[in-house]
C-alpha cells in the first residue's frame, strides 16, 4: 500500500513506509538522485506530519550506510 494511502487509511497515526526493504529495492540499490528524489516524492504525497520514512522494520545488514544519509539529508533539507 502506498505510504500516502496508508496515511489516509490510519487518519492521525503514524504510519511507517516508504521504501522496499530487500536487496533489489531503491533504497539498497539506487543512486543519491533517485533515492533523494523518492524522499521528495513521498512527502509530496504523503506529507511530513505523522510520517516516519523507513523501510519496513529492517533493512538488509549490508546496505551501504550512505543511502540511509540520503535518506535523512533529504528530508530535511525538503
Amino acid at each position: 500500500m502506498p505510504l500516502g494511502e496508508g496515511k489516509k487509511l490510519f487518519g492521525d497515526r503514524p504510519v511507517l513506509g516508504g521504501f522496499d526493504n530487500s536487496i533489489k529495492g531503491l533504497l539498497y540499490t539506487g543512486t543519491k538522485e533517485e533515492i533523494q528524489q523518492n524522499v521528495r516524492d513521498l512527502i509530496d504525497e504523503a506529507g511530513k506530519k505523522g510520517v516516519i520514512l523507513g523501510a519496513d522494520c529492517t533493512v538488509p545488514r549490508d546496505i551501504p550506510y550512505d543511502h540511509l544519509r540520503w535518506v535523512i539529508e533529504a528530508e530535511r533539507d525538503y
